[in-house]
């Protein structure tokens, strides 16, 4: 039997509401996503062999994921507690401040045995999107844009290396600053003009 219900309308959103919403809607994913992206190229600066194995892209999807787990720019959130509890040994009482550290979470040994970039993982149950009722509403539109993002990347261009030392600023989220990266440029097919190109 379906019963006719009453809902009480929701409070109009105030002014202040409204330019937070909007202003997720428009910039939510854009910075975390291109660091991320930026954390990743640094570590194939650094594994030239690894980037030649992801040029075909079976194996992006895995290095997506770990790109997550390890060059999120999250460092740390800070929460208040609500309530007395325990937390590694350590009293909170109500009303003090603590500080999540996502980073080492990613990195927990317990966790995920070694920190270092691993493609056969079987699972990988980190909290780069965060977790519970804060998980990030964008994860799959940004690991969607992460892989389009290599895999176009890794299709144009090749030996990539450091061009210089990159700048990073770290606080409770992690910047580059600069980023100077060289590479080769793939010959497309039926382009000769761009054999031997090279850009930074």
């Amino acid at each position: 039997m379906i019963r006719d219900a009453t809902f009480e309308p929701a409070p109009a959103p105030t002014l202040d509401e409204r330019t937070r919403i909007l202003y997720t809607l428009l910039f939510a994913g854009s910075d975390t996503v291109a660091i991320t992206m930026t954390g990743g190229l640094q570590y194939l600066t650094q594994h030239p062999e690894l980037a030649r194995e992801l040029s075909d892209g079976a194996r992006l999807d895995p290095f997506v994921e770990e790109c997550v787990r390890l060059f999120n720019p999250i460092v740390a959130f800070g929460r208040r507690a609500t309530i007395e509890t325990e937390i590694g040994g350590q009293l909170v009482g109500p009303n003090e401040q603590i500080a999540i550290y996502f980073a080492s979470a990613n990195r927990d040994p317990a966790v995920f045995g070694h920190p270092d970039l691993e493609l056969d993982r079987t699972t990988n149950r980190h909290i780069g999107f965060g977790a519970g009722v804060h998980r990030c509403l964008g994860s799959h539109l940004a690991r969607r844009t992460m892989r389009i993002g290599f895999e176009r990347l890794l299709a144009r261009v090749e030996h990539f290396r450091l061009a210089g030392d990159p700048v990073v600023v770290t606080h409770q989220r992690r910047h580059f600053l600069t980023m100077p990266i060289g590479f080769d440029v793939v010959e497309a097919a039926g382009d000769a003009s761009s054999a031997g190109r090279t850009g930074a």
